[in-house]
């Protein structure tokens, strides 16, 4: 596409009189180019760089057909509504008439900063507290533009529309895409927009909520903490698997997580809800107390009024692993020696002693020196999650509401020997966890499991 205007070039707003002076081009689009201009008003104010604008200019002619102009109209009047430190300014709109055009002219505050794209692009790679940072920023910009009625929804969150300055400031940019009516009725079925990768499974039915933005917004996160695109990310099932490129915090992944949900009633309800939930984790709160585990146990705990996070270490040597290891140990010395006794048989035997030993010993002691239980509990859902290092080996979620009971479960084999775990019902359903545990340690998990369920039904 031909650029409209070169530096240096001036744009007239017929109407008032008011000029501008092009400095740079910022951006170009499909039917439209933005850039940096300079106001030229007869009482030039000392700071210069107050001056500053930025200039969208959309061509009639390449917009191509009236729904280009029905967004674009949209977006300018959206905009002149709008007022949050996190938006750009609406400042003017005007058009005139050129040789076989009519181009549009919106004028808005020139932000500083850059986009995440770019920031990413130049080798950043935020923190945990920064990505949770913008997060915050950004959902408390979601909250005000869904607060209107019907709520405004923004439909193309991505890293080029995201912009952060080096004080840490966030703004919403491009609301070209942005959409005003907004109906409940699965049944009305809008033009596609947004862009592939950042846009929820709704949205490619042309249909949005105010939680299509959640997703978007989520997107955008995993890009700016993998530093891939989401397009280039595995999915399992319909949902991104992220979670093998990254190595956050549970709360901060899980939370994601439901950002990400395929469906939207699996997301957050709002952006407000989204917000409270990210920063649980360091709230503390005062009136909440934890009992401690047993004085010898490594497992960790960290409980807020609205959630409950116990992270459980690996084990090591203890009563439960100690007879794995032997177990192995025998299995991978006294097995050989058999198959020397049988001379026959002496490449089955091997075969199988090896496999013994891999079995018993290999996976089982592994897992107890560098395996991990992390479970994750809030007022409405919760995760265990069985990790190898920083690979997640197995995961159950559910809702909070469908836990049953959590209790401790004995189990007594043949012998009359006892083994305890933590048993955890849904619906019917049981998941075992904590057989390397003690029974101390079992007990204390289950009873913390429970008390917080109570409070939460308290709550309710």
């Amino acid at each position: 596409m031909k650029t409209f205007y070169q530096a240096g070039d001036c744009i007239l707003n017929p109407e008032t009189g008011c000029r501008y002076e092009v400095l740079a081009l910022l951006g170009r689009g499909s039917f439209g180019q933005t850039y940096l201009a300079k106001k030229l008003a007869p009482r030039l104010e000392q700071d210069p760089s107050r001056q500053q604008v930025a200039i969208k200019v959309v061509s009639l002619k390449q917009m191509g057909d009236w729904k280009g102009l029905e967004l674009w109209e949209r977006e300018v009047q959206t905009l002149a509504q709008l007022e949050h430190p996190g938006i750009p300014c609406y400042l003017d709109y005007f058009q005139q008439d050129t040789a076989g055009d009519r181009l549009f002219y919106l004028v808005q505050e020139r932000v500083k900063g850059k986009s995440l794209a770019q920031w990413v692009e130049q080798g950043w790679r935020p923190s945990e507290k920064a990505i949770k940072w913008i997060a915050q920023e950004a959902l408390k910009i979601l909250e005000y533009l869904h607060s209107f009625h019907p709520p405004i929804l923004h439909r193309d969150i991505k890293p080029e529309n995201l912009i952060l300055d080096r004080s840490g400031k966030v703004s919403l940019i491009d609301f070209g895409a942005v959409q005003t009516v907004y109906r409940e009725a699965d049944s009305v079925v809008k033009t596609f927009v947004g862009t592939l990768g950042y846009i929820p499974p709704e949205q490619y039915q042309g249909k949005s909520y105010p939680t299509s933005d959640l997703y978007s917004l989520g997107a955008t996160l995993v890009f700016l903490i993998t530093g891939r695109s989401p397009d280039n990310l595995p999915h399992k099932g319909f949902k991104l698997n992220f979670r093998p490129y990254t190595n956050l915090s549970p709360h901060l992944t899980h939370w994601l997580e439901t950002l990400l949900e395929p469906a939207r009633e699996d997301r957050f309800k709002s952006a407000t809800d989204a917000r409270i939930i990210l920063q649980q984790e360091a709230k503390i709160a005062q009136s909440v107390t934890v009992s401690p585990p047993p004085s010898w146990s490594q497992i960790q705990v960290k409980k807020t009024a609205d959630s409950l996070e116990i992270l459980c270490p690996p084990v090591g040597l203890n009563g439960e692993s100690l007879p794995i290891l032997i177990a192995g140990i025998l299995g991978g010395v006294i097995l050989p020696l058999i198959a020397f006794l049988d001379e026959q048989n002496i490449g089955q035997a091997i075969v199988y002693s090896l496999l013994a030993w891999t079995v018993c010993f290999c996976l089982g002691l592994l897992f107890a020196f560098w395996g991990s239980i992390e479970i994750l509990i809030n007022s409405q859902e919760f995760w265990v999650e069985w990790r190898f290092a920083n690979f997640v080996l197995k995961s159950l979620h559910g809702k909070t509401a469908n836990l049953d009971k959590v209790e401790v479960d004995v189990h007594t084999n043949s012998k009359g020997g006892e083994t305890r775990t933590c048993a955890l019902w849904e619906k019917g359903q049981v998941t075992k966890f904590g057989k390397l545990f003690e029974d101390e340690e079992n007990e204390w998990v289950v009873q913390q499991i429970n008390q917080f369920l109570e409070e939460q039904k308290k709550c309710r």
